[in-house]
């Protein structure tokens, strides 16, 4: 089948349609709650049950494409494109690694986890890899005042099924996940500052990052075909099977 996107003017109703609607009864409804089909198809044409994924169906190059197109922030950045997950999972990366090379205690973990580093990065680079099926990154506001477990449910199993398709663990070593948490944070501090408006202070109370930033420090937002190269590029050299 041949994807074809119409553009502008020519988007129109009869350009889409063969004939005037016909409309039947959709099976997806209020009465089952939209549960008649608990799957999304993706474009590797794989179709991926969000309620009991197989790591056989996970497929890295539909997380990165869904990645690339999924605005942090609620999209609200004052840059050229939103800043997306595809190219905040890859400064997360980079933030790891450095605090990795750094910081002896840090190396010791590794030692002590049974992993290697690569093992560390690639974790890092797939933490949010379960937005790609779930239609977006829910901002920090929205996830903690979610009250149904559903979701998070859907979430976990998602990252399960990523890590295994991967090579990890399914459930990672706490002082892996401990370093994770501390480059998403460190991300999410210099996002703030730099592209979505908070003050260093403010940033620094909600991710409680102390290092200030560079006088001259600045992020670039990458397109989307950007971010998915960039990406693809860094699973490329640390991917494990």
């Amino acid at each position: 089948m041949t994807l074809k996107v119409l553009k502008g003017e020519s988007m129109t109703p009869e350009d889409l349609f063969s004939k005037k609607l016909s409309l039947g009864k959709p099976s997806e409804t209020k009465k089952n709650q939209g549960l008649s089909r608990a799957w999304i198809r993706c474009p590797s044409g794989r179709r991926v049950d969000l309620l009991e994924p197989s790591p056989l169906d996970i497929e890295i190059t539909d997380i990165a494409l869904s990645l690339s197109r999924i605005s942090r922030w609620a999209g609200m950045t004052a840059t050229p494109y939103g800043f997306s997950v595809a190219q905040h999972s890859v400064l997360v990366v980079k933030i790891m690694e450095w605090m990795l090379d750094t910081t002896p205690s840090f190396k010791t973990m590794i030692k002590k986890s049974g992993l290697s580093k690569k093992h560390w990065l690639l974790a890092g680079l797939l933490h949010d890899g379960a937005e790609a099926y779930l239609g977006g990154d829910l901002c920090g506001p929205a996830k903690a005042n979610m009250s149904d477990a559903g979701y998070r449910n859907m979430e976990d199993a998602l990252e399960k099924a990523i890590f295994i398709r991967a090579g990890l663990p399914a459930e990672l070593p706490a002082d892996l996940r401990k370093v994770m948490k501390y480059a998403d944070r460190a991300s999410a501090y210099a996002e703030a500052v730099l592209i979505v408006g908070f003050t260093p202070d403010e940033a620094e109370q909600f991710f409680g990052i102390r290092t200030p930033l560079k006088d001259h420090a600045f992020l670039d937002t990458l397109s989307s075909d950007e971010a998915m190269s960039a990406y693809l590029s860094l699973y490329k050299r640390l991917k494990l099977v």
